[in-house]
């Protein structure tokens, strides 16, 4: 795409790939097969027809899309995720936890030698709980990594230590 932008009869300009792809990807067009499915639909719009075969792939693309999570004030859902950063030479593997708000995206984040539920425990009751008291947001509800349609994928580090610190601190657990 940026390529077809250099052409005179584009005006030339010189845009890096990366930054077609981001904003390709903001608008939720980064596959080929998204950027087709919006063509067809303002053909659509235009001439009124539709394969079935169009139809069928049109459902399926929707049905793929992650649900949008959305809260009202600020500690009434905190996403929590946990990445692994990488192998650091004379240090070890690294995990970041990080605890985002879906209200107001405010984020709080933890670089942790240690990947368990314990970690994710003590990242919650040491570092995201005092940030949330000193804004006067009460934590209300987390919800844990790899959301998918109201159901998470319960990696090990948000079970265990983790619901329990979780459960003891009064903030549903989803």
């Amino acid at each position: 795409m940026s390529d077809q932008l250099r052409r005179p009869e584009h005006g030339g300009l010189r845009v890096a790939p990366s930054t077609i792809y981001r904003l390709l990807r903001r608008m939720g067009l980064q596959t080929r097969w998204e950027r087709l499915a919006v063509l067809e639909a303002h053909s659509a719009q235009a001439a009124g027809l539709l394969t079935e075969r169009t139809r069928r792939q049109m459902g399926a693309a929707q049905r793929r899309q992650a649900p949008h999570i959305q809260a009202e004030q600020p500690g009434e859902l905190v996403c929590v995720d946990t990445f692994y950063v990488g192998k650091l030479k004379g240090v070890g593997k690294v995990w970041q936890y990080t605890a985002c708000d879906a209200a107001c995206s405010f984020a709080v984040a933890q670089v942790s030698l240690e990947f368990s539920a314990q970690a994710a425990a003590r990242f919650l009751t040491s570092h995201v709980l005092p940030t949330y008291r000193a804004a006067g947001w009460p934590l209300q509800r987390i919800l844990p990594e790899g959301h998918r349609d109201g159901v998470t994928d319960r990696g090990n580090e948000c079970q265990g230590a983790f619901d329990k610190a979780s459960t003891k601190k009064g903030i549903r657990h989803t």
